[in-house]
């Protein structure tokens, strides 16, 4: 099933509502597409942007899934011998994979029905925040630099 809603807000709510009218048997949602872009809307295309097709985002065959290409790295790291090689690589793997950009359209697990709704709505938050950033002007935001900020923000709240 295809729902378009976008926003984050929206799709978590569906989420939660879905889950509670269909019987997990049936029916569970696994991943999601997300187009990591921020349209401009005005007056004059916002008809434009409302008919505008998810077909033409969704229907491609270049389609980034980093969780995907992240687990499969890590499957190599894991049969390294050594412990310590195997905790150096992982670390830089992790650091790389936060530094880089969003790709414009991406497909991710959803991990829903292990984790709860809440470690999605905060990576789509996390999306979200770095697209605002680059939307003012930073072209350079990541994900880790996100994180980076709320920390900060969080020390001078909580000394």
């Amino acid at each position: 099933m295809l729902l378009d809603v976008r926003s984050w807000e929206r799709i978590t709510q569906a989420i939660e509502f879905f889950d509670k009218q269909i019987n997990r048997r049936a029916a569970k949602v696994t991943k999601l597409r997300i187009v990591n872009k921020l349209f401009e809307s005005t007056e004059e295309n916002v008809q434009e942007l409302l008919q505008q097709s998810p077909d033409s985002f969704f229907d491609r065959d270049n389609i980034s899934r980093p969780g995907e290409e992240l687990m499969a790295s890590m499957e190599q790291i894991k049969k390294k011998k050594d412990p310590e090689t195997r905790r150096q690589e992982a670390l830089l793997l992790i650091g790389q994979h936060m530094q880089a950009s969003l790709a414009e359209v991406e497909e991710m697990s959803t991990h829903f029905y292990e984790d709860g709704i809440e470690q999605l709505k905060d990576s789509l938050k996390l999306r979200q925040l770095e697209l605002l950033e680059r939307w003012q002007g930073n072209k350079d935001a990541t994900m880790f630099n996100i994180i980076e900020k709320l920390v900060e923000s969080n020390r001078r709240k909580f000394p």
